[in-house]
């Protein structure tokens, strides 16, 4: 039944789901003439590269200056084929006027190169590799293309690919080329993962590393001094202090995330490197790095702004600025999207089978009690409490959504603190903020179903208890795996009511509940128990009256009131949640309704 409900409620949102979030993917940067700091930054938005629906793969130029933000960079993915921009350059940085190439796997597209301001392609011939201006002659504009150097004189209007002055064969792989010295490229041996350098354009080389640590996709970053070269490769930073002559390559550092950097090119030695969710900064050409800040989220690029205490840092959703030590808002894209992962509407409902064990304490020697229920959960309103606007679910718990960040809080009744529980915007790798300082992991899984993939998040993190969780797109939560010292729960989706639309086992779901005859009073043991931070109660009663619900300490203090109402005849759940303000120990929970009275025990371990 579980797999048909998950094949039924991902055939169905194959209609619900047009994700239209923007993904930033990388982030660079330069200052323009008037001194203001552009950013460019790739995107990813669509439909998961689905057949029938294009994925965008834009890139974004945003001016710091004017606030303004526009697509620059133009390519879409229809799966199995796609465009993708490989490179570009900006025209005496000029944000304006810029070339930049696309590769795609359709046959009639290969390799194109763009001229801002000319609508049709200004050239077309297989892969293109790299495009670049030549920073010293401001009519030459250079392109790798597959093997070849091709050499425009007009600024990469127009190339003259039969004229053998501009068409030059090279005798490397082509990884990228010095814009300060045109004529210098730097690529890889064809029979090992060693560079090479070439001062003639590509037409001779020599091998300048023997170290066997470069790859295809090595990455450089050329200084203005015509001295300094950084080589990025995964997470490996390297460095040539003499213009990249052999034997000069050092590895400087080795991150434990795929690195970026950024350098101030107006402060000899100053470079910033990203890794995973930390910032470092180093003063002396990478010789040493110091820890400037680690974030919750996975840093997608860096731009360090010459000659200032500034530094732009971007996220998947977000790019920041850090001045001074003071971080504010730079741009933030829209999540709204994301909030499908979890749907709140009053009357959405969920059933789940829920099997596990737990501990009871209360005879002489410690129980382990197995058990196999069903947990119904609806959402039955809407409350503001301190000025935040809660959706109510029927075990008296309460979760809202942060529209700004994406999280989710959740109160276990009225009374309690809210606490942070998912954040719904969380990419592959996020270490997303969790509550009693866990870590959270998140992963994305991709179901292909009719050629068209959906995200399934998966949430594991780790303290006290080990946690699963996992979301479905337009469903919410679809299975929960808890784990602690003294017992489990397993929670599994049956079927659910979402937005009017039943999907699964309707069994539970889309019908009224029976009404359920109780013919005694009854106090059960709490489960999870032992439990931290949270414990739920589970009584019944037979006749309509006043009920109350208390917890006492060892002393016999009251220490909370659960329950104080008048209760029609039926079978009830509390959530008692300590809030962190309770310490460990044993404690009684007391329920009175009518001549009832009951007393059990339960012990708080944190």
């Amino acid at each position: 039944m579980k797999n048909l409900f998950m094949f039924l409620c991902i055939i169905v949102t194959l209609n619900l789901f047009a994700q239209d979030n923007i993904i930033i993917k990388s982030m660079k940067g330069f200052e323009s003439n008037d001194g203001f700091s552009q950013l460019i930054y790739e995107t990813e938005s669509g439909n998961g590269w689905g057949i029938t629906s294009p994925t965008n793969l834009n890139y974004y130029h945003y001016d710091t200056f004017r606030n303004t933000d526009t697509v620059i960079f133009k390519a879409t993915a229809v799966f199995p084929l796609y465009e993708m921009v490989s490179s570009y350059d900006f025209y005496n940085a000029n944000p304006n006027d810029y070339i930049y190439s696309i590769n795609g796997t359709n046959p009639e597209l290969y390799g194109k190169v763009f001229r801002s301001g000319i609508n049709t392609p200004v050239h077309q011939d297989m892969i293109v590799e790299q495009v670049w201006f030549d920073k010293t002659n401001s009519d030459i504009c250079f392109l790798n293309n597959s093997g070849f150097i091709l050499i425009s004189t007009d600024r990469g209007i127009s190339w003259d690919i039969n004229n053998p002055n501009f068409r030059i064969e090279l005798g490397m792989r082509a990884v990228q080329a010095n814009p300060y010295r045109p004529n210098e490229i730097y690529g890889l041996t064809f029979n090992s993962a060693n560079l090479c350098k070439s001062i003639d354009t590509g037409k001779t080389c020599n091998q300048v590393t023997t170290s066997n640590n470069f790859e295809d996709f090595t990455k450089f970053v050329f200084l203005k001094d015509s001295m300094h070269i950084y080589a990025i490769c995964r997470n490996k930073l390297f460095l040539s202090g003499e213009n990249g002559e052999s034997g000069t390559w050092d590895l400087v550092k080795t991150f434990d995330d795929l690195v970026t950097i950024s350098v101030d090119e107006k402060i000899p030695g100053l470079i910033y490197a990203a890794a995973g969710t930390k910032l470092y900064k180093s003063t002396s050409y990478g010789a040493a790095f110091t820890e400037v800040k680690t974030f919750d989220k996975l840093i997608k690029g860096i731009y360090k702004k010459p000659l200032m205490n500034c530094i732009y840092v971007a996220f998947a959703h977000q790019i920041i600025k850090i001045e001074n030590n003071t971080e504010s808002n730079v741009l933030r894209k829209s999540i709204e999207d994301y909030f499908n992962f979890m749907p709140l509407a009053v009357g959405n409902r969920w059933v789940y089978n829920s099997c596990g064990y737990y501990m009871d304490y209360n005879s002489i020697y410690p129980i382990g009690i197995s058990y196999n229920d069903v947990v119904d959960l609806s959402i039955i309103g809407t409350e503001t409490i301190d000025n935040k606007t809660y959706y109510k679910y029927s075990d008296n718990s309460y979760i809202r959504i942060d529209k700004n960040t994406g999280v989710v809080y959740k109160k276990f009744d009225h009374n309690s603190n809210e606490e942070l529980w998912i954040d719904l915007t969380a990419e592959n790798g996020d270490n997303a903020p969790v509550p009693h300082g866990m870590i959270k992991t998140i992963f994305l899984r991709d179901t292909l179903i009719n050629n068209i993939k959906h995200k399934i998040k998966d949430y594991n993190y780790y303290s006290l208890s080990v946690q699963n969780e996992t979301l479905i797109y337009g469903i919410g939560l679809d299975s929960l795996y808890s784990s602690w010292d003294f017992g489990e729960e397993r929670r599994s989706l049956r079927g659910c009511l979402i937005n009017g639309v039943v999907y699964g086992d309707t069994t539970f779901v889309g019908v009224e509940k029976e009404e359920v005859q109780v013919n005694k009073y009854t106090l059960e043991q709490n489960y999870p128990n032992p439990f931290n931070p949270s414990t739920i109660i589970k009584y019944s009663i037979k006749n309509a009256g006043l009920v109350t619900l208390k917890v006492f300490d060892l002393l016999g203090r009251e220490v909370v009131t659960l329950v104080n109402e008048e209760k029609p005849m039926g079978e009830y759940s509390v959530n008692f949640n300590t809030n962190k303000n309770l310490s460990s120990g044993v404690y009684f929970y007391t329920l009175q309704a009518g001549q009832y009275k009951e007393t059990k025990k339960m012990i708080l371990l944190r």
